[in-house]
């Protein structure tokens, strides 16, 4: 297995020499970077991410997180509503069938607010690098770990030795 210095994948070469991943010649140099996984609540040095230098910012970087669905959450306002509203106009059904349908929109309606405003799991945390750099790109974030993995440079995984 060899490490692509194009896309950075841990691969074994084609026949022909190239990457089975992104097809590029693996005959060039190693990459000056490797994947490593940054957790959140980890001190990091101030070394560039991008470049090794040393860091003169650190941007925040999020991942995950959905978005409340308020109308996902109205929805589910209106459904507790009309159940609250027929178990109040109750007269006019059979009282077996009305009192459970009632409640089953009150049920429904109280999982579709709950739903609507809850948020998924996130990863937030602040990576430090140079004002030339751009930030690497996130391959993947692990919210229950609390981690983004990103291609860094040596030096940044080295911690400045």
């Amino acid at each position: 297995m060899k490490t692509c210095p194009s896309c950075v994948e841990r691969v074994l070469p084609r026949s022909d020499g190239t990457c089975p991943a992104c097809r590029a010649c693996m005959d060039g140099p190693p990459p000056p970077g490797s994947r490593m996984a940054l957790r959140e609540g980890t001190a990091y040095p101030s070394i560039c991410v991008t470049c090794g230098a040393p860091a003169d910012d650190s941007t925040l970087v999020e991942r995950g997180a959905s978005r409340r669905s308020i109308p996902l959450a109205l929805l589910g306002a209106f459904g507790m509503l009309m159940g609250l509203a027929g178990l109040f106009a109750i007269d006019a059904m059979p009282i077996r069938r009305g009192v459970v349908w009632m409640l089953f929109l009150i049920v429904v309606g109280l999982g579709l607010v709950v739903r609507g405003l809850a948020r998924g799991p996130a990863v937030h945390l602040r990576v430090p690098h140079c004002a030339r750099c751009h930030l690497p790109e996130v391959e993947s974030f692990d919210p229950e770990r609390g981690s983004l993995t990103m291609v860094v440079h040596d030096a940044f995984r080295r911690g400045g030795r």
